[in-house]
């Protein structure tokens, strides 16, 4: 019984933690509904009664037949009270589905922001998967409204101490029958509540996939290979056999809702024709008058209603306080590559940018091989590497390591002498430029996909010499709205469709445009032709002039451009030094460069 009551009482703290945390996003954001909320829940209140109070009077006016003159000020009273009452509460009511609207949409940029903000390495976890999907279900299920909550169990609280008062005065006994019967409609609502709940947690694998099988169906870029092999219906099996999963385990709690919501209506339905029975036997006893009858009436009503919405409120708050707990579950989940900063940790205060490797070993979270491997090498700062190697060499993952997307499992990486976890890791990445193999153009404008991730705008003219020298300048002058033509057609109708080459060289465009001190340059001119790879690596060379560049490939020949080589196998590098060095070897590099050499002389 001890730890049954300690439990409540924690979960109790939980709950109110959860809404103290929701008041202090409120406050931070539209704080001007705290004070509207006073008076909303006032006249909110009160304006049920108002008919009420004066119908009764003035039926046993007109009844004990009184003077007409006092019957009209009675309507004039209620009419006025009603209507002023009612204009305010409408008045505020409007701003509040305006603030709302805008509370929850606030609340889901947090939770996408956050998403933003999480390591990939997280990201790849069942278990901040399954916090990120509650968080979205808690969104689903209205927290982003709370408020509503608050004003719906503070609206009752007042309805139920005036009912309270006039009952008390006519029939306590009442009350207390009343009391019984809705803590038990109450205890069938909360089971229900806790089953949908349940249910969320219940289908999150389902959820997940089936996001991943709607997107991929829905992206532009995954259209040709669906249509070309026939995947239709293989992937429409997939999303069907899900379907059949989420809905048997939808009809099952459906069923178990259906029971407990039928339990609460036969309450409601039984509870509304006791009353009736008894107020009808009171008039015809003679015990109480028209008027008398017409407030009993109205008042039970108005009490149960009062009781039944407190206690829903009460079930409702106790879940979403849960729910809210579930957003801050998910809001509290911390970026490991964010915490380890120094701070004397100044990357302003670096003499170079030398980059080196000591030891350095990974494996991917939930696996255990190792994809690099004791990797050793220093990149001085000005030096012009080219990294080439077979697929699956480790290549893109050391890219991945640089960037601090993941931290190494083993050994240490550094710039400028200083362990990258010293760095703050937004300003870490400030020193570098990516075009990563699986780079990425977002559906808006050609200037922002170019600017995005800058520190500043400059010009257009900057904008345009880059394009220039990719030779994609005329390109863009050709389009309807230059450098505001959007690329795709999902964000704007007016949007172009660009070749995987155009493509390439706007992602190229925009790492140059970033000006950082470190370029990197995964499979720069794999969607580009031999002349064209050879031109962008001209390109590259004079546009970093004395800075860091790391050019990643699989084909040999680029292989030419670079000041040193490292060849990756099997998440080692095993050969490493000049063009000419690495030839002299004749080993591994030596076999590649001639093989693929052959199909170009």
């Amino acid at each position: 019984y001890f730890w049954g009551e300690l439990h409540k009482m924690k979960t109790a703290i939980k709950t109110v933690k959860a809404y103290l945390f929701m008041f202090s996003l409120l406050v931070k954001t539209y704080p001007q509904r705290l004070f509207c909320l006073p008076i909303y829940v006032l006249f909110s209140a009160l304006l049920p009664f108002v008919p009420i109070l004066f119908s009764a009077r003035i039926i046993d006016s007109l009844v004990s037949g009184k003077n007409y003159l006092y019957v009209v000020i009675l309507i004039l009273l209620m009419c006025i009270c009603g209507l002023v009452m009612e204009f305010t509460v409408e008045l505020i009511n409007e701003y509040d589905v305006v603030w709302d609207a805008c509370f929850a949409f606030e609340t889901t940029g947090m939770i996408l922001k956050k998403y933003m903000e999480l390591d990939m390495a997280d990201m790849e976890t069942e278990e901040i998967y399954a916090k990120y999907n509650m968080a979205n279900a808690a969104l689903e299920n209205g927290i982003g409204y709370f408020l509503d909550s608050i004003k719906n169990i503070l609206i009752s609280i007042i309805e139920l101490a005036a009912a309270s008062l006039i009952i008390l005065s006519l029939h306590p006994l009442m009350i207390l029958i009343l009391l019984i019967i809705t803590v038990l409609a109450s205890f069938l609502q909360r089971k229900s509540l806790l089953k949908e709940r349940a249910f969320d947690e219940n289908t999150t694998m389902e959820n997940r996939k089936y996001r991943y099988l709607y997107d991929t169906v829905n992206d532009f870029q995954y259209g040709k290979e669906i249509r070309v092999y026939g995947l239709k219906e293989k992937l429409a099996g997939r999303i069907f056999r899900l379907n059949d999963s989420y809905f048997n385990k939808l009809k099952r709690t459906k069923q178990t809702l259906y029971f407990l919501q039928s339990g609460y209506q036969w309450i409601n339905l039984v509870t509304n024709a006791c009353i009736y029975i008894y107020i009808i036997f009171l008039f015809a006893a003679g015990r109480i008058t028209i008027g008398s009858f017409t407030i009993i009436l109205g008042t039970v009503e108005k009490f149960k209603a009062a009781l039944t919405s407190i206690s829903d409120c009460i079930v409702k708050m106790n879940d979403m306080g849960i729910r809210i707990h579930d957003l801050q579950d998910f809001l509290a989940v911390e970026s490991k590559l964010s915490t380890t900063v120094k701070q004397n940790a100044d990357i302003q205060k670096l003499s170079d940018y030398e980059i080196r490797f000591e030891h350095v070993g990974f494996h991917y979270p939930n696996s255990d091989r190792m994809v690099l491997k004791d990797i050793n090498i220093v990149i001085p700062y000005g030096e012009k590497l080219i990294i080439v190697g077979e697929n699956g060499a480790g290549k893109s993952t050391f890219v991945k390591l640089l960037f601090r997307i993941y931290d190494p499992t083993e050994g240490a990486i550094y710039v400028g002498g200083r362990n990258i976890k010293d760095f703050p890791l937004e300003e870490y990445h400030h020193l570098l430029a990516s075009v990563f193999q699986d780079f990425r153009m977002f559906s808006f404008s050609i200037r922002d996909n170019i600017v995005f991730g800058s520190e500043a705008y400059e010009s257009d003219d900057k904008i345009m010499e880059i394009l220039k020298r990719l030779g994609m300048d005329k390109k863009i002058r050709n389009l309807p709205k230059g450098l505001d033509t959007c690329l795709n057609t999902d964000y704007e109708e007016d949007g172009v469709m660009m070749s995987g080459g155009e493509l390439q060289k706007l992602a190229i465009a925009r790492a140059i445009y970033r000006n950082a001190d470190i370029l990197v340059v995964d499979e720069p001119t794999s969607a580009l032709d031999a002349i064209s790879e050879a031109d962008t690596y001209r390109i590259l060379r004079s546009v970093i002039g004395k800075k860091t560049g790391i050019f990643i490939s699989h084909r040999m020949s680029s292989a030419r451009f670079g000041d040193k080589i490292a060849l990756f196998e099997q998440g080692r590098i095993t050969e490493y030094g000049t063009f000419r060095e690495v030839m002299q070897l004749k080993r591994r590099f030596f076999e590649l460069y001639h093989l693929q050499a052959q199909y170009y002389v």
